[in-house]
């Protein structure tokens, strides 16, 4: 009896660990019988195999193609910064006479009102101009950061008829952690934005080749910070520098350090180059709007290069923030800071709900003040012009 057990057991467990096996017997070959289950086996790993490769054969095909897409559209920029190049020495751009041009200055847009955007920016390519300057926060602080906005975005910026520079803002990268952004690693969409939207040291919109910190220190660790820009136009000195609200993302220490040491070197060597050339005025881009309140500590670094960077230059400086989505022109280099520099002046774009841009007509037969600004909505301008 307990024999017959034992050979029951026997049987029922190689019956449970046979049934459990990649073959799937439910019992051993019956003597003689072909052993078939090896070769099935290897039939089915050589299939899978033919397929991974087969996958990876489509892949590399896949990669391929995007990268054929890449190089043609670099092919493509190639020729239209060169068209532009050509153009620009022909005649000077700007539609503002002899000595003088126009560009314009906008941000915190599109903020879920893309229509709207879209028909301010054909607004603008029906005024004409040198150029459009985007002050950053291409979203609002709440709405995914993902690739798709990013690149639906950077389709906007090259419906400019002129080129577009651009500067990056909090919404697109620092706040970018919040869950209703996507929780996404702010230093990563920063990088993704840099290669989106900076490489090749050209402009969106209609290209035109441009000075960055990154292409200019090429191999060095300021090689990364390649939307830090410079340009002139008829003489007057550009600069963009990467500073963002959300007290210029102080709150990550690291990134903050590194980055806002690069700002200031960056700003000291722009004046330096505007001194040098002697431009007769000096333009700096950014996203971050200065309240000029001792809590702002993320800002107080570059506030204080530009009034000692301004004090040494003498002539006319011109700020464009964003931010604070609403117009502001004051001069707080002068009213709110211990330097009292007259030569200073800040201009605070709209944005948000109100979809328009501000322009900037520099006329350079006035040198002691050659701004000034009108706002220009979509489809005309309005009647708020200033100096």
């Amino acid at each position: 009896m307990f024999q017959g057990v034992r050979h029951a057991a026997l049987g029922l467990g190689l019956a449970l660990a046979l049934s459990a096996c990649s073959y799937r017997y439910t019992a051993a070959p019956a003597p003689g019988a072909a052993v078939a289950a090896p070769d099935a086996a290897q039939r089915v790993r050589g299939a899978d195999e033919a397929a991974r490769r087969a996958r990876a054969a489509a892949q590399a095909a896949v990669d391929a193609a995007r990268a054929a897409v890449l190089r043609a559209e670099e092919a493509a920029r190639d020729a239209a910064v060169q068209a532009t190049e050509d153009t620009r020495r022909a005649a000077a751009p700007g539609g503002a006479g002899a000595g003088s041009f126009r560009f314009f200055a906008m941000g915190d847009l599109p903020y879920g009102n893309d229509a709207q955007f879209l028909r301010l920016i054909d607004t603008l390519n029906a005024r004409g101009g040198a150029f459009s300057i985007h002050l950053g926060d291409i979203k609002t602080g709440t709405t995914p950061c993902d690739d798709e906005t990013f690149l639906r975005v950077r389709g906007y910026f090259d419906r400019f008829a002129q080129p577009l520079f651009y500067t990056p803002g909090d919404n697109e990268w620092t706040d970018c952690y919040r869950a209703s952004a996507g929780v996404y690693v702010p230093t990563e969409r920063l990088a993704r934005l840099r290669e989106l939207f900076f490489a090749g040291g050209t402009t969106r919109g209609q290209p035109r080749r441009v000075d960055s910190q990154g292409g200019l220190a090429a191999g060095t660790a300021r090689a990364k910070f390649v939307e830090n820009q410079r340009w002139t136009e008829q003489g007057v000195f550009f600069m963009s520098l990467h500073v963002v609200g959300s007290d210029n993302g102080l709150a990550n220490a690291a990134e903050y350090s590194e980055r806002n040491a690069a700002n200031l070197a960056w700003l000291a060597e722009g004046f330096a180059a505007a001194r040098a050339a002697r431009a007769p005025a000096l333009v700096i881009a950014m996203q971050a709007y200065f309240s000029f309140q001792p809590t702002a500590r993320g800002m107080q670094d570059t506030i204080d290069a530009i009034a000692r960077e301004a004090a040494a230059f003498g002539k006319p400086v011109l700020v464009l923030q964003g931010d604070g989505h609403r117009l502001l022109i004051d001069r707080p280099w002068l009213d709110r800071h211990p330097a009292r520099l007259a030569n200073v002046t800040r201009v605070m774009v709209p944005g948000d709900q109100q979809v328009a841009a501000v322009e900037v007509t520099v006329d350079l037969r006035q040198p002691a003040a050659p701004f000034s600004f009108r706002v220009v909505a979509a489809y005309g301008a309005s009647e708020n012009d200033g100096k």
